[in-house]
């Protein structure tokens, strides 16, 4: 059984790559936020399954660690996820746009900069988040116990 490390290891790698290759066309500072993003919602996804089912024993795997979850989450990924991320994109586009008509060292164009910033990585973390349990979930699935159809 994959142990929680290699669920991390493997979670944060695919939760950045996936939200980098996601962020592909974004400018490079926007890249490199969303790929961050990314490899924190990967860590946090990787773990997951075993955050809602702890696993206790090697027949802790239920409806969390099955083929029916990473389905459905896939299925949500796949119909949502674009959506999310281009919402967060524009949102800090506004963000931004509203950030550069101020001065600069004012404290209102920080508090700006710092939601622009978090919403830019939670544009990453959406993504890198569906690509850690889904990853969590092959890992489990290659093990003698595999995972649960329902």
């Amino acid at each position: 059984m994959p142990g929680r490390a290699t669920n991390v290891v493997v979670g944060t790698i695919a939760g950045a790559t996936t939200a980098a290759f996601r962020a592909r066309h974004e400018p490079d500072g926007r890249f490199l936020l969303e790929t961050l993003g990314g490899g924190a919602g990967g860590y946090l996804g990787g773990q997951l399954p075993d955050i809602l089912e702890p696993a206790t024993s090697s027949w802790h795997r239920s409806f969390a660690h099955s083929v029916a979850a990473g389905t459905g989450i896939a299925y949500l990924a796949h119909e949502r996820l674009s959506a999310a991320q281009e919402w967060c994109r524009r949102q800090a586009d506004t963000l931004a746009a509203r950030r550069a008509q101020m001065p600069a060292d004012s404290f209102a164009a920080c508090l700006l900069a710092l939601a622009e910033t978090t919403l830019r990585i939670l544009a990453g973390l959406l993504a890198g988040l569906v690509a850690g349990y889904l990853s969590h979930l092959v890992l489990d699935a290659r093990t003698a116990r595999s995972i649960r159809l329902i």
